[in-house]
């Protein structure tokens, strides 16, 4: 750690250079995160207009993480984070440019595109635990709600500002080189991991060996009520809120008659709304707790979706996909922030992978389950019984506080 702040300002862990460095780099990759979530999302409806094989897409990126974020959280907290980090990345600039490469000259299809985003969605679940275990080594634990705020913030911006110039690069350059620029962000992050001259924590405790690490984090999950409350909430709200993820290229699409412009606008839309409340959350928990925060967010966000899903109107769906964006951004810092204080540094990778794996694994399925119901039926009747399972599992699961 660099330096230290006795700061409470929100800004405050931007002061420490190492977090700063990191916080900007995250910024630029995850602003070609979201360029590419735009670009193959727009692509996937033209190769295909099946709401299945575009929810697929989501699931594509989400699932892999249910398979592997235990594991991946083993082997950080026993390897060193830094270079895990690193290898991490590389491995999925490497597939990145791939992308770019088959679009550009005309080579990909549907399916190739799911696996390829199969494979970035692995690489994304390999660092997931790394990225969330490495805060509280680089601020004090004074200034970790600040840091997870900044992070988050980031992610957002990042969802606000990509998007936007995803829009504008398919419809004057065409999307492989949205493609490209994606696999270019990657340069940026790896670089300042390559500086990172990381100090690892002190520890007494002897190294451990992969199985053991992987069934301590386990038993350690089993017996955390503070965790298991966690991961009940988030599971309750992710699942039904996955649906505008899965469904949004469909909506701008086929719901809205719109073009890849409609798209970037509906997916910017969502960012700003969470960057917006992001900034107001500190003032909401004056009045709230987490789960009352955790509880209004839901019901916002499922008058939201259902807002969406009945008035089909362009204006009306960017203002109500805006309250959706609020809504997730406020029960994931409740429950990122819940997570974090209930585990102790020497298996925060493993705890953190625990609560991400079903985090992810909600973002995962539901996608399936989505995309199926609209097949069957449309995409408004999709959206609308989304938001009712929504408001009912936030209030079944209200039995677990945090």
């Amino acid at each position: 750690m660099n330096q230290t702040t006795s700061s409470t300002s929100p800004w405050s862990p931007l002061s420490i250079t190492t977090f700063r460095w990191l916080w900007l780099a995250t910024l630029v990759s995850n602003i070609g995160t979201w360029m590419h979530e735009v670009g193959a999302g727009w692509l996937m409806t033209t190769l295909t207009t099946s709401p299945v094989i575009v929810a697929l897409l989501q699931t594509a990126t989400s699932l892999p993480a249910f398979f592997i974020l235990l594991p991946s959280g083993a082997l950080s907290d026993i390897l060193d984070r830094r270079l895990y980090l690193m290898s991490g990345i590389i491995g999925m600039c490497v597939v990145a440019f791939a992308i770019a490469a088959m679009t550009l000259f005309g080579l990909i299809n549907e399916w190739s595109l799911l696996l390829l985003t199969l494979l970035l969605g692995i690489g994304a679940a390999m660092i997931m635990p790394t990225w969330q275990s490495i805060i509280p080594e680089v601020v004090p634990r004074t200034e970790l709600q600040s840091a997870i705020g900044l992070n988050t913030l980031g992610m957002n911006v990042s969802r606000a500002i990509g998007p936007l110039i995803a829009g504008q690069l398919i419809a004057y350059a065409g999307i492989g080189a949205v493609f490209v620029c994606n696999a270019l962000s990657f340069i940026f992050i790896i670089t300042v991991l390559a500086r990172w001259k990381r100090v690892a924590p002190e520890t007494t405790l002897p190294p451990e060996r992969f199985n053991h690490a992987i069934s301590t984090g386990l038993r350690y999950a089993k017996h955390s009520p503070a965790l298991h409350a966690t991961i009940y909430r988030s599971i309750g709200f992710y699942f039904f809120a996955s649906v505008m993820w899965s469904l949004l290229p469909l909506i701008a699409r086929v719901l809205l008659e719109g073009d890849e412009h409609t798209y970037s606008y509906l997916f910017s839309s969502i960012s700003i709304g969470a960057i917006g409340n992001a900034l107001l959350l500190p003032r909401w928990r004056k009045y709230m707790n987490n789960d009352q925060l955790i509880t209004a967010s839901a019901i916002v966000f499922a008058i939201g979706m259902s807002i969406t899903a009945l008035v089909h109107n362009h204006v009306v769906a960017i203002l109500a996909l805006s309250l959706c964006g609020a809504a997730w951004i406020t029960v994931m810092t409740c429950a990122q922030m819940s997570a974090q204080t209930a585990l102790p540094n020497w298996i925060r990778s493993r705890g953190m992978a625990v609560f991400l794996t079903f985090f992810m694994g909600s973002l995962g399925i539901g996608p399936i389950v989505w995309g199926s119901v609209a097949e069957l039926t449309d995409l408004p009747t999709a959206m609308l019984i989304a938001s009712i399972g929504l408001v009912l599992a936030t209030i079944f699961s209200r039995r677990w506080p945090l």
